[in-house]
């Protein structure tokens, strides 16, 4: 067989063999190394799905541990405002009854003792219910001095005076309902 390659060889006629053989041999080692690759790579492409899917699950129960302590959280806040609101229908439930009692106490008397308090304001000079009802509406001691051309301490000094009547006329009350 050596013998035939080498008399292939030397008349030439079976060079052009073996350079398709070697081409031949170079096709098939290169598509190999390919595949070989090509399988390389869908591992990888296996491996990567993995992961992700590993981390989807991973994040799909933190999701699911965090909607849980949410609705825990908001059966918390449900519950204290249930108490509150509870507290507060106690509250007022006895300040009612404080009212009623503080009316049978009376007798209606603090109705006629905010409609004597508006006849004190009316039995006042005429400049000072002006104040009062400056004041009363909202305006400020400045504000009101400006529009009646009075100095501001003096506005002040009626107001206070006014508060001072109010404040013992309120403990007069008290001292009233106390017996």
């Amino acid at each position: 067989m050596f013998e035939f390659l080498l008399l292939g060889l030397a008349t030439g006629k079976i060079l052009p063999y073996v350079m398709m053989g070697v081409a031949v041999f170079l096709l098939l080692y290169s598509s190999t190394r390919r595949l070989a690759g090509k399988v390389s790579f869908e591992n990888l492409e296996r491996k990567k799905k993995i992961t992700d899917l590993a981390k989807h699950y991973q994040i799909r129960d933190d999701l699911e541990k965090l909607i849980i302590s949410l609705q825990d959280l908001s059966r918390q806040i449900n519950g204290h405002i249930d108490t509150r609101f509870c507290k507060l229908d106690v509250l007022l439930q006895e300040a009612d009854a404080k009212i009623k009692r503080l009316e049978e106490l009376t007798g209606g008397k603090s109705a006629s003792a905010s409609a004597e308090a508006e006849d004190e304001i009316e039995e006042v000079d005429p400049e000072t219910a002006t104040i009062y009802k400056l004041a009363d509406s909202g305006k400020s001691p400045v504000e009101i001095a400006q529009g009646l051309n009075k100095n501001t301490g003096e506005i002040e000094l009626i107001l206070s005076l006014r508060r001072s009547i109010k404040q013992s006329q309120g403990q007069s009350q008290i001292d009233i309902l106390s017996d």
